[in-house]
């Protein structure tokens, strides 16, 4: 169908005509996680005169407010089982860990937030887990998260989107 477009912008020293994940700058504990941050507002003019601008609106992001989404955990435990076992502690069992405490925060708090729950994640894990949220949100069909100005009247622009890196994301320049 039809949407309208949902233009988000990034900008920098440099325009961006690939994004390359070895170019994440503060890779880690950004407010919304680790991807590439744009902005629907003006906030993007603060981080450089070079802008990069993508129509987002065919991307599933999801606002950082809204509750962990319900058979998400399922999907995400699909995903771990389908990585390779190794010998030694490997992304798989990682993955397990990760999403079990991540089923144990969603348990004690039925109605936390996805953003939150991804904080809550956070500070029980080493920074570098992080890409490990983006890496699996993406592979269960999340493209990024966003957070809107709210600032009432109608006003849900976007104030920040981070949009988990992925193949896709070169098509949208």
């Amino acid at each position: 169908g039809n949407r309208e477009p949902l233009i988000l912008n990034h900008a920098g020293e440099v325009k961006i005509d690939k994004f390359d994940p070895s170019k994440i700058k503060g890779g880690f504990r950004g407010e919304l996680g680790y991807g590439y941050y744009f902005s629907g507002d003006d906030k993007y003019k603060d981080y450089g005169g070079e802008v990069t601008s993508l129509d987002a609106s065919s991307l599933n992001l999801v606002d950082e407010r809204d509750n962990f989404p319900d058979g998400l955990i399922d999907k995400l435990l699909e995903w771990s089982n389908g990585l390779p076992t190794t010998q030694l502690i490997g992304k798989k069992e990682i993955s397990r860990d990760y999403i079990d405490s991540l089923k144990k925060i969603i348990k004690e708090k039925p109605t936390i937030s996805f953003g939150e729950a991804r904080k809550e994640l956070n500070w029980k894990y080493p920074a570098d887990r992080d890409a490990l949220w983006s890496e699996m949100m993406a592979a269960v069909g999340i493209d990024g998260m966003k957070a809107v100005s709210g600032g009432g009247m109608g006003d849900d622009s976007i104030r920040q989107a981070v949009i988990y890196p992925q193949d896709k994301l070169n098509d949208l320049i």
